[in-house]
Formats: C-alpha cells, structure tokens, sequence
C-alpha cells in the first residue's frame, strides 16, 4: 500500500471531517458513502466480468468489507456518544469516502485501459494543496494550545 496516498486520504478526511463537524447533517454523508459504495460495487463487478476473473468469492468479500467499513463508522459513532468529539465521525466517513473513490477510479482505470486525461496531475494538486492546508492548521492549533516557543 502506497503511503503517500494513505496519507493524503486521511488528510483529506481530516480536513472535511472538521469542515463537516462544524455543519452537521451526517445523514447525508452516510447516504452518499453508500452510493459510492453501490457504484464501487458495480463498476468492480464489470471489471471482473471483462477481465473473466469474477467470482461470487471475491463478490462476497467485496462485499464484507464494504459491510466492516459501515461497521467502523458505526463505532466511530458509538465513541462520539461517549466522548462527544463528533468530528471523528466525519474523518471516518471522509476516509472510507475517500477509499470507496480511488477503488472506483482503480475500477474504472482497469476496465478501459486508462484514466481520464489530467486526472492523476488533478489528484496531485489537491493532494498537496489539501495536505498542506492540513499541516498549516494542525501547526497554528499546535502553537495556540501550547504556545509559540519562538515569541
């Protein structure tokens, strides 16, 4: 697994995750987790069906992990109820959103060959722009809470 990617993703989860928290409704995220899911789900059906590899195996454990990323969020759920910290929630549902997408561009770059034109120069630069957003203001909130050593 590519660190990199890894940590772009939960960057980016992070991000919206806070983003998100300050606004609520996470109904709508959970719905739109499942529509990525239900797309993922088929667009990997129709790459096994072209690549001849599918089977009601790898259905069935594509199928399980999509049900253990539900599962998770629903302890992320259960520990905001404990802790009241609802952004980890969202960071949670941005994540696995954020998962669900680059499988559906993996799916969609295997059954045609290739990924839309300017796509991976795209991701790049949200990558670092987001990242280093992220890095900034985990940075500032850093110095606030415990001071700046520099002053």
């Amino acid at each position: 697994m590519n660190s990199e990617i890894e940590l772009a993703k939960i960057s980016l989860a992070s991000f919206l995750g806070m983003f998100a928290s300050v606004f609520g409704e996470t109904h709508k995220h959970i719905i739109a987790l499942i529509a990525l899911m239900i797309v993922d789900t088929i667009f990997g059906w129709v790459k096994g069906f072209k690549k001849g590899r599918w089977t009601s195996k790898k259905a069935k454990w594509g199928i399980a992990g999509k049900i253990v990323e539900l599962l998770l969020i629903s302890l992320l759920y259960l520990l905001d109820w404990v802790f009241k910290v609802d952004f980890i929630v969202y960071i949670g549902l941005y994540y696995f959103m954020a998962v669900e997408l680059a499988s559906i561009f993996e799916n969609y770059a295997e059954i045609n060959g290739n990924l839309p034109k300017g796509f991976l120069e795209l991701m790049q630069k949200i990558q670092f722009n987001v990242g280093t957003l992220v890095v900034s203001k985990v940075k500032n909130f850093i110095d606030r809470l415990f001071g700046d050593d520099k002053k």
